[in-house]
């Protein structure tokens, strides 16, 4: 069950990254712009990249880890949580 969970995290690991890649790169033109609104533009672009940068690392590092321990321990129940 372990390789399967691995196995898992990988197979998914993927496509989120091929799709925050492509939302990033789409963003690039935005982050060098220099004609007129890109003193808006500029922090949105670099704001939202690095937010997709930071969400693929937490993916990679805690989905395996996360995955495992559902598994083993099960979903909280609802009532153990008041």
């Amino acid at each position: 069950m372990d390789l399967a969970v691995v196995e898992g995290a990988i197979l998914r690991l993927r496509p989120v990254l091929i799709t925050a890649s492509v939302a990033a790169l789409g963003l690039v033109p935005m982050l060098f712009a220099t004609g007129p609104g890109s003193e808006i533009q500029k922090p949105l672009a670099a704001v939202v990249i690095g937010g997709l940068i930071q969400f693929d690392r937490a993916h990679a590092f805690y989905s395996a880890d996360a995955l495992e321990r559902f598994r083993t321990e099960g979903l909280p129940s609802a009532t153990s949580a008041s």
